[in-house]
């Protein structure tokens, strides 16, 4: 199924499978073809959940439109017209009497900024800042002589070493008089006497923080988007609008496309039946049955016509 949110793009009308149109000369064939012409759907149905009513809406003109049609109505008539709008009224206002609201997506982005802002002010620079700042006191490193807990994991195991750090050098820290491998501590502690580490891990702190907060802000601002355009969709399909092709517009202009476009097949369909007419009126004429001359009774040799 391809969905068109908001209009003009490609259609698959159901998520069922096809009717099989049959081997040729299969009469179950035409029957398919037929059916297929009775639940004909406007190629420019929006297939989506979210603006079910708009397709509902433009579903139901157009059925009511193609049953005059195929009823052989002369759409062309303008009593015929009106009864079809008049059938159309019924279910959804053919002019709404209020307008509708149809800003464009920008401008309704634009209007929400001001919640945005209110919610999260602060800039990317400035997040980056407290970041920083915050970076001192979850990173600081180890001193000489300072009383420190390290955890250390060889294979699966986790050891835990206290006491007091005297110096860092030769890929190894001391604590008391235990040497222990810079490799071997836990990420936590390392982070504390490797300075090139602890480097990193701030840097990855400040990148994270600034990250996490525009993608909150950004997750922010779409919601209130949604919410919006939501509260747009319902006022305006309240008021009898329907989006079609990305654009907000009224049962009566779709009525009006959809006649015109009925009564070119009205035209279509005529010709084709005077050309189907005219090449049978020729298949009987050749083959006789259509001279009224070869209808009289021949009179015997040498008498009169009977």
């Amino acid at each position: 199924m391809f969905l068109l949110a908001a209009g003009g793009f490609p259609v698959c009308i159901s998520g069922q499978a096809p009717e099989s149109p049959g081997l040729p000369g299969d009469p179950g064939r035409e029957d398919a073809a037929q059916r297929a012409k009775r639940k004909h759907v406007p190629k420019d149905r929006i297939i989506s959940e979210e603006y079910k009513l708009s397709n509902e809406r433009i579903q139901k003109i157009s059925d009511i439109i193609r049953k005059h049609f195929d009823n052989r109505e002369n759409l062309n008539d303008d009593s015929i017209k009106a009864a079809i709008l008049e059938e159309i009224g019924k279910i959804v206002p053919l002019t709404p009497s209020q307008r509708a609201d149809v800003r464009s997506l920008p401008a309704i982005k634009e209007s929400l900024q001001s919640r945005v802002a209110a919610k999260y002010p602060k800039t990317p620079e400035q997040v980056r800042k407290e970041a920083i700042a915050e970076c001192d006191q979850k990173f600081a490193m180890a001193k000489p002589r300072e009383k420190v807990v390290v955890y250390v994991m060889r294979g699966n195991v986790s050891q835990r070493y206290e006491g007091t750090f005297y110096g860092f050098g030769g890929g190894s820290l001391r604590i008391n008089s235990q040497y222990i491998p810079i490799f071997d501590l836990t990420p936590e502690t390392r982070v504390k006497f490797d300075k090139k580490y602890n480097e990193t891990a701030r840097q990855e702190y400040v990148d994270a923080a600034v990250h996490n907060y525009l993608a909150e802000r950004l997750a922010y601002s779409e919601s209130l988007f949604a919410e919006e355009n939501k509260k747009i969709r319902q006022n305006n399909e309240k008021l009898g609008y329907i989006l079609r092709r990305q654009e907000w517009t009224t049962a009566r202009t779709i009525a009006d496309e959809f006649l015109k476009e009925m009564q070119q097949e009205v035209k279509a369909r005529a010709e084709r039946e005077a050309v189907e007419k005219a090449a049978r009126e020729k298949a009987k004429r050749e083959g006789g049955g259509g001279n009224p001359e070869n209808n009289q009774q021949q009179p015997p040799e040498g008498g009169a016509p009977l």
